[in-house]
């Protein structure tokens, strides 16, 4: 049972080294995603079974003295990656690397080419991988309005609009003049009954 888990999982991480969709140029070398996935997947399966070709010892760990960002995290092994077919060891492994770190995830791609000196690397441009392209994140942006909607967004209502808005608010409210009178007529009542009680009172002392 132990074998056969431990092969299943070298053969999870080998597919996962070889469904990557990554691809990338390092200077004038270009690479398909299907260039990378077979390089990936030769230095997952050497690495996984202790084996190492050439005199370098490839896959060997790459310790990122540069700095570089890589889309997964580390430890590191380096790998040469060529135009012409898989790295056996038997030619030159040339200035291109493939990145992929200890469960077989690709990482990216570097190079020798034009870097500071001769053992440096660079970073190759690459695209794919975990990380959104350019064209995914700018498509995801909101669009413009176009030059009518701001028009009509911003469009003030005519003077004929106002006019017509005035009659109707007008109308809703009462007039102040209206209930100024009703108030006067009440009151005008009360007080004519006050008098008239007084000069009752005022007849009947003097009687």
């Amino acid at each position: 049972m132990q074998f056969t888990i431990s092969a299943l999982l070298s053969l999870v991480a080998v597919a996962s080294a070889a469904s990557g969709d990554v691809s990338g140029s390092c200077a004038s070398n270009s690479y398909s995603a299907s260039q990378v996935s077979q390089a990936a997947s030769a230095a997952c399966d050497l690495n996984k079974s202790g084996k190492t070709v050439g005199n370098n010892n490839y896959p060997h760990q790459y310790k990122n003295f540069e700095k570089i960002d890589f889309d997964a995290p580390g430890p590191w092994y380096e790998f040469p990656i060529k135009n012409n077919g898989i790295f056996d060891g038997n030619s030159g492994p040339g200035p291109d690397r493939v990145i992929i770190n200890d469960k077989c995830a690709v990482a990216g791609l570097i190079t020798h080419t034009g870097a500071s000196n001769q053992n440096g690397f660079v970073a190759c441009k690459v695209s794919g991988g975990d990380k959104p392209s350019s064209s995914a994140s700018s498509s995801a942006k909101p669009t413009d309005k176009t030059s009518s909607e701001r028009a009509s967004a911003t469009e003030k209502p005519t003077s004929s609009g106002k006019a017509s808005a005035s009659p109707t608010s007008s109308s809703a409210k009462p007039s102040a003049t209206d209930g100024k009178s009703a108030g006067f007529s009440i009151h005008g009542q009360k007080d004519t009954a006050a008098w008239a009680v007084a000069a009752a009172a005022l007849v009947a002392r003097i009687l």
